[in-house]
C-alpha cells in the first residue's frame, strides 16, 4: 500500500493508520461531546464568567481535536480517489498512445501507396 511516515520517520503503510471502526467511534464521540459543548452554557451558569470560560474552551478543544481527526480519515478517502483517478486516465492515455501510433501507421502505408502513383508526393509537414 501507499506509505505514511509516523512520529518517529518510520513509514508505515496508510491502511494501517486509518481504522473504519476508530472513525465510527470518532463520529460517535464528536456527537457526544458537541452535546456535552452545547449544554455546558446551562449546566456551568452558576459559575463565575472566568471558569465558564475555561471549561466552555476545554469542550470546543475536545470538539476541535476530534473534527481534525476526522478530517483526515475524509482526506485519506479523498486522497484514495484521485489515486483511482489517476489509475483509470492512465489507462485512458496508454489506449490513445496506442489508437495515435495506429493512425501514425496508417498515414505513413497511404503515404507510401499514394507514392506509388505520384512518385513526387510529399505530404504536409505534421504527417511526415
Amino acid at each position: 500500500g501507499h506509505l505514511g511516515v509516523d512520529t518517529t520517520g518510520t513509514e508505515l503503510p496508510l491502511e494501517n493508520l486509518f481504522d473504519p471502526a476508530e472513525e465510527a467511534s470518532l463520529r460517535t464521540l464528536l456527537v457526544e461531546k458537541q452535546r456535552e459543548l452545547a449544554q455546558c452554557t446551562r449546566k456551568t451558569s452558576n459559575l463565575p464568567a472566568p471558569e465558564k470560560k475555561r471549561l466552555r474552551n476545554r469542550h470546543a478543544s475536545c470538539v476541535s481535536r476530534i473534527k481534525k481527526k476526522l478530517l483526515m480519515y475524509n482526506l485519506q478517502r479523498e486522497l484514495e480517489a484521485s489515486r483511482e483517478d489517476m489509475a483509470q486516465l492512465n489507462v485512458q492515455v496508454t489506449a490513445q498512445k496506442g489508437t495515435i501510433r495506429y493512425f501514425q501507421q496508417l498515414t505513413r502505408d497511404l503515404i507510401d501507396r499514394l507514392r506509388t502513383y505520384e512518385p513526387e508526393y510529399m505530404p504536409p509537414v505534421g504527417l511526415r
